[in-house]
């Protein structure tokens, strides 16, 4: 007679033990959470999604060795080598969906896709939807996200203070437009993510400017609220220096050392001179 091994039970309301019951029931022994602390840690995401009903969130950026994500001069590319640009697309490759602030489309104008070299192609086949957040401003209708919203997904959401006439050519492009109830930021960003958790989007990249990583850090009113469960972090060899050039994250920042979150560090991987860096939040502080 066999047995059934498993490393924890699978809590989906639908499912959770019933599989293991109807085993058992069968006379089929079933050892189960033999390595729940690992296998939470593994399906963390998962997990996630079936607790709170939002995506698990990965911010991914390219610094220097200072910290730096762009020069004085606002030149940034490239920080990183060739080898870690084709990891990113890797893990965009991965994700259900790629998030940019309507900034960042604008001063960069980029595609937000996986560009994966062919043998990578055969194995990944995944097309994460391109989700643009948009406040106040929309980024002009020959953004290349629009231009090719026929051949990749693109979602935007929209505050509530841009006008409606303002989305029609957008939307004619094949963009999904959803207009967002709240203009305050942190309540937009929290909007955004209920609404992809129930498109069923489980893995969520942000690949905006500093500002709109700084929406899911913290705010005045929720120092430590921080949104983000994982960092992908890129160090590239170069310094620039210079009290003006920007860092990852802007905003106000957090002002008291006991509010910043307290992450682990996942994994670190050399890349020839870069370093790449992979953080989560520590577990007593996941939402």
């Amino acid at each position: 007679m066999g047995r059934v091994v498993a490393a924890m039970r699978d809590p989906f309301p639908r499912v959770d033990g019933g599989g293991f019951e109807l085993l058992r029931s069968n006379g089929i022994p079933c050892d189960v959470d033999l390595l729940e602390a690992e296998a939470r840690d593994l399906l963390a995401p998962y997990l996630k999604r079936l607790r709170t009903g939002t995506p698990w969130i990965i911010a991914k950026w390219a610094m220097t060795a200072d910290g730096k994500t762009a020069t004085a001069g606002a030149e940034s590319q490239w920080i990183s080598g060739a080898v870690s640009r084709r990891h990113v697309h890797l893990l965009r490759a991965r994700m259900d969906a790629v998030i940019a602030g309507a900034g960042t489309v604008i001063a960069d104008d980029p595609m937000l896709n996986a560009r994966l070299a062919p043998e990578d192609s055969k194995r990944l086949g995944r097309t994460a939807t391109r989700v643009i957040i948009c406040r106040q401003t929309l980024p002009p209708l020959a953004s290349k996200v629009f231009q090719t919203a026929d051949q990749t997904p693109t979602l935007l959401f929209a505050g509530p203070t841009i006008a409606f006439s303002s989305l029609d050519e957008i939307s004619d492009s094949g963009t999904l437009i959803h207009r967002l109830e709240s203009s305050e930021s942190t309540e937009m960003i929290e909007e955004v993510m209920l609404n992809l958790g129930k498109r069923g989007m489980t893995n969520v990249m942000i690949e905006g400017g500093p500002g709109l990583m700084a929406s899911f850090l913290a705010n005045a009113s929720q120092p430590s609220r921080c949104l983000v469960d994982e960092w992908h972090i890129y160090v590239g060899p170069k310094v620039f220096g210079g009290g003006t050039a920007p860092g990852p994250i802007a905003g106000g920042g957090i002002e008291k050392l006991a509010d910043a979150p307290q992450l682990r560090l996942q994994m670190v991987d050399r890349f020839e001179d870069d370093v790449r860096l992979i953080y989560r939040r520590r577990a007593d502080q996941e939402s």
